[in-house]
């Protein structure tokens, strides 16, 4: 385990990804976003994040129809575990 803050562990494949998006935008629309007025950016956040509702919305979802499912794994998961410690047990 890393001392390391986990935001700090994540931030290179964060900023890549960031990156690429930027990049992707900038080779369809240029600089064009600079010059946008404040008030067209403030348009385009809450249109954001209305898609970001509707996402988490669509993942709660898809969450709560697996989560009575979890409970069923974790007993397999459980057993699976005590089998493995058994045979390792059974090498030594």
């Amino acid at each position: 385990m890393s001392d390391e803050p986990r935001w700090r562990q994540v931030w290179p494949e964060f900023s890549k990804q960031l990156e690429e998006k930027l990049q992707r935008g900038y080779e369809e629309h240029t600089d064009a976003s600079f010059a946008r007025m404040p008030e067209e950016l403030v348009k385009e956040l809450l249109e954001e994040c209305i898609d970001i509702a509707g996402w988490s919305m669509v993942l709660y979802t898809r969450i709560r129809a697996i989560l009575p499912h979890l409970e069923d794994l974790r007993a397999e998961f459980a057993a699976l575990d005590q089998a493995i410690v058994k045979l390792k047990e059974a090498r030594e």
